[in-house]
């Protein structure tokens, strides 16, 4: 960030609309772009498609793309959500609403809040292209190395 951005009464570096948040200890900075006061949003990373992440020596490390050669251009790295990073599965539920989206956790739910009231958001690709997604099909997508789409989609709330 430049030195001429301070923080405001809130606690956050702004400048225009264009708002900062620390992210995590490895290096991984959110940036909120949409701010209204009492209610803001982000753009919600990828968490497999991470440079460094702690959890690439676990568990689940195959899935991880360690860099975007390993990737084609069909892997999401980030798009509108609820939190600053989600670890999706093929197992993750929807969530109770579309208006809150998920609230907690790392799933797939997290990314479905309802912004333009077309049931979809933007989601944005190795390759650079940008795509408007369907809720449903976000699980039809290839969120990490190994990622499977699940036999059944998830059943979407109504509005």
């Amino acid at each position: 960030m430049t030195q001429d951005i301070d923080k405001n009464a809130s606690g956050n570096y702004s400048k225009g609309g264009l708002h900062r948040m620390p992210g995590y200890s490895w290096r991984v900075r959110g940036l909120i772009v949409e701010y209204t006061p009492g209610f803001s949003s982000s753009y919600t990373l990828n968490g497999w498609a991470t440079g460094d992440h702690p959890l690439m020596k676990g568990e689940n490390s195959e899935n991880f793309y360690r860099t975007m050669d390993e990737a084609d251009g069909e892997v999401p790295l980030f798009s509108e959500g609820t939190g600053p990073m989600v670890m999706p599965q093929a197992s993750d539920k929807a969530p109770k609403d579309l208006y809150y989206g998920g609230q907690s956790g790392q799933g797939l739910s997290r990314l479905c809040i309802n912004r333009y009231n077309n049931g979809a958001n933007h989601v944005a690709f190795m390759d650079g292209s940008v795509s408007s997604v369907a809720f449903r099909d976000l699980w039809k997508l290839q969120w990490h190395r190994e990622w499977q789409p699940p036999n059944s989609l998830p059943e979407m709330p109504k509005e």
